[in-house]
Formats: structure tokens, C-alpha cells, sequence
């Protein structure tokens, strides 16, 4: 079972764009997803994904990361955003546009499908704090 579990959640990360690497029990993942760059600078946007199945407990345990990178001056881009929060739940939706590069970023997207997955399959799906691993 955690095999179809881990090839079913692979598979969504893949169709979504995202770059997978996994073991047995661990999956790594990383989407890049606003870049605008110019010859003063760039920003990068990119949102990261940890996974560990623990087949004893029927429990996946994640940690969902974005990360924003930049170097030299960035160049000018307009961006909206809205966030919200329940808990340790967090969605945030940004759109970033400008003449040197846009695009969109929904952080806690991913953890939407995910639990559904888990709840279809028969497992948990638990919040790994940022400390330890």
C-alpha cells in the first residue's frame, strides 16, 4: 500500500511540475515558480516539499518551504498576494508581474491534494516541524 501511496503522489508532483527524488521511505520535491531576472539582479521564488512514510503508523509526515532568492538589485515587478491561516495551516496565493519576468506561487496547494490522497489511501497526513527530520 505505501507503494501505490508514494507512485500516486509522485505521479501528482510530476504532472504539477515539480522536480521528485525519493528513496524508500523519503520524497524530495522543488517547483520554481515566479523568476525575473535583468542585468542589475533576479528574484527567485521557489516552494520545496519533504515527505517520509512511516508504513508502522500508516503515516505521512511533510514539510512544505518557499524559498525566495536574490541577487544584486532585483528588477521591478508588481505582486499580489493573499494569506491566510488556521492554525498551522497556511495558503498563501502570490502573482508576481513585470517586464523582466512573472509568475505564480500557492503555497499549501499541495497539501490540499495531499491529504486526500492520504485520507483515499487510509493514512495520516501529519506537519513535520522545521526542526528535526
Amino acid at each position: 500500500m505505501t507503494d501505490r501511496l508514494h507512485s500516486q503522489i509522485i505521479d501528482r508532483l510530476h504532472a504539477a511540475g515539480w522536480q521528485v527524488s525519493d528513496t524508500d521511505d523519503k520524497l524530495n520535491a522543488s517547483r520554481e515558480a515566479i523568476l525575473a531576472k535583468w542585468w542589475f539582479g533576479s528574484r527567485r521564488l521557489s516552494l520545496h516539499l519533504k515527505c517520509r512514510f512511516d508504513a508502522a503508523s500508516r503515516t505521512v509526515f511533510y514539510r512544505e518551504m518557499m524559498k525566495e532568492v536574490t541577487f544584486g538589485v532585483p528588477p521591478p515587478t508588481l505582486g499580489v498576494s493573499h494569506r491566510s491561516q488556521h492554525g498551522l495551516d497556511v495558503d498563501e496565493i502570490r502573482r508576481d508581474s513585470g517586464p523582466f519576468g512573472s509568475g505564480a506561487l500557492h503555497y499549501g496547494e499541495v497539501r490540499h491534494w495531499l491529504q486526500a490522497l492520504c485520507t483515499e489511501a487510509g493514512w495520516q497526513l501529519k506537519q513535520r516541524p522545521v526542526t528535526g527530520w
